[in-house]
């Protein structure tokens, strides 16, 4: 299966959650080949301390099984890049959810950006793919070397 592929069933599968719980913790899942969950990893993002441990652990296991680590996450997004202003505190800023895949060859992203309705529910949009490059501290390979 290919990492977009595997990005957009797990950002299907993320929204679910996201309607039925209103919220999704963020969790790391390591991936067979096939986008197959062959572990799950909870993200403690209580302190920078905490969350820092938990990504470490994550990239780790990833690097040493060699499977996909596929990240799901709650953000703020902004569209002004330039800004001098946290995502959280942008006047533009929305509610997403992130979905980021690592392999020792690709990497794919995905996000499902979300509205809340009067009651507070979120209301997702359809998970887009992200087109542009994608990097991130939490990728486990950063010194990947692309597939011939």
């Amino acid at each position: 299966m290919d990492l977009k592929d595997i990005v957009l069933k797990i950002a299907r599968a993320a929204s679910d959650l996201l309607v039925r719980d209103g919220m999704v913790h963020p969790v790391a899942f390591l991936l067979d080949p096939d986008g197959e969950k062959n572990g799950c990893i909870a993200l403690d993002f209580s302190s920078p301390e905490a969350k820092e441990l938990s990504i470490d652990l994550a990239r780790t296991a990833a690097r040493k099984s060699s499977m996909v680590l596929a990240y799901v996450t709650e953000a703020w997004m902004s569209r002004d890049p330039r800004s001098e202003v946290a995502p959280s505190q942008a006047p533009d800023r929305e509610e997403v959810l992130i979905i980021a895949a690592f392999s020792p060859h690709s990497v794919a992203g995905a996000l499902v950006r979300f509205s809340r309705d009067p009651d507070g529910n979120p209301v997702p949009s359809q998970p887009e793919l992200i087109e542009h490059r994608l990097e991130s501290w939490m990728d486990p390979w950063p010194d990947r070397q692309p597939a011939h």
